[in-house]
């Protein structure tokens, strides 16, 4: 089994000051030496490093990783009330990196995250006021764009060259394209005004899932191409591969099936029961998915794999908090 589970080691820099007078018998040796302490001292006081991810990174690139909401990390405590980041780690809980601060995030709170397949850009919502911010940040260029405001909260999803957002809105279906920076209403188009959904087959197709049915339109005209009925939907665990030539959707709270998106009879390729919600198909092999940042679930055998959580459990001590975790830089 690929195991690309990680998470992330931050960096930071420490300025010491020097003294208005010095005593002229001090060394350079001693100066290095009083540095050394303070450097590890930032490091002690909450046990990770505080460093920004670098979009395209060798050393963090190498391999996929996975962002998420972090509640209320130390080094945030007494700085602001809503201490609200988006971090993120490699599979296997290593390389520990920021990609949005308190700062970006701002007075709300911070409902949902989506990452960007590329990992360049992230879209996340806040809560201000009894409404939902959209806001889309480049970690690139550090730079953020408000895309909207409504009163729901909002799913999102990219497409697979990490290009255009899709998005649910108090009672619309909006398109987001980022290269000519293009608000888009598709409400009447797709017949649809929220619920859960997917793009997929190679962008080409969208799925939606309603209470009872799942129905899949073409992208671009919106005709409906096929629907199947099911009972209770849920709205967690609506998934894809990266390709969207498979997904995944759950009903019946246990129920989970798994969608042959590539085909017009849409076939089912799996079924099966199980209380964990998947989060993300395995970048690297799609009869694994991940249930959370702590195990994999093995279509093939209907069994929970458990894996080394050393690097995690000692994120957990360190006061990780992680939640809307999901995929990228496949």
């Amino acid at each position: 089994m690929n195991k690309f589970l990680t998470v992330l080691a931050l960096t930071a820099s420490v300025l010491l000051v020097g003294c208005q007078q010095e005593e002229p018998s001090k060394s350079v040796n001693q100066d290095k030496k009083q540095e050394q302490p303070a450097s590890q001292q930032k490091k002690s006081k909450w046990g990770y490093e505080l460093a920004d991810e670098v979009w395209q990174d060798t050393k963090s690139y190498d391999s996929p990783r996975m962002a998420f909401i972090w509640s209320k990390p130390p080094h945030t405590e007494g700085k602001t009330n809503y201490r609200y980041e988006i971090w993120s780690t490699k599979l296997d809980h290593t390389d520990l990196k920021r990609r949005v601060s308190y700062k970006d995030v701002g007075n709300g709170i911070l409902r949902t995250q989506k990452t960007s397949p590329d990992g360049r850009y992230t879209v996340f919502a806040v809560s201000i006021n009894s409404r939902y911010e959209k806001r889309l940040y480049d970690i690139k260029t550090k730079t953020m764009k408000v895309l909207s405001h409504g009163g729901v909260i909002p799913s999102f999803e990219w497409t697979s060259d990490s290009k255009s957002i899709y998005y649910n809105e108090a009672g619309d279906f909006k398109h987001y394209h980022i290269p000519t920076a293009k608000l888009t209403i598709l409400s009447d188009k797709y017949g649809e005004r929220g619920n859960a959904f997917l793009v997929i087959d190679n962008d080409t197709k969208i799925v939606f899932f309603r209470s009872n049915k799942m129905h899949v339109r073409d992208l671009k005209t919106g005709k409906l191409l096929f629907e199947r009925p099911y009972e209770r939907i849920s709205e967690e665990g609506v998934i894809r591969t990266p390709t969207g030539n498979k997904f995944h959707f759950q009903y019946q709270s246990r129920g989970h099936v798994i969608v042959d998106a590539s085909k017009p009879s849409y076939p089912i390729i799996s079924e099966f029961d199980s209380a964990s919600t998947p989060k993300a198909f395995d970048p690297a092999d799609d009869t694994l998915l991940w249930t959370s940042a702590l195990g994999i679930y093995d279509i093939k055998s209907n069994k929970r794999i458990e894996l080394d959580l050393t690097n995690f459990d000692e994120l957990m001590r360190l006061g990780l908090d992680p939640s809307q975790t999901n995929l990228y830089n496949f």
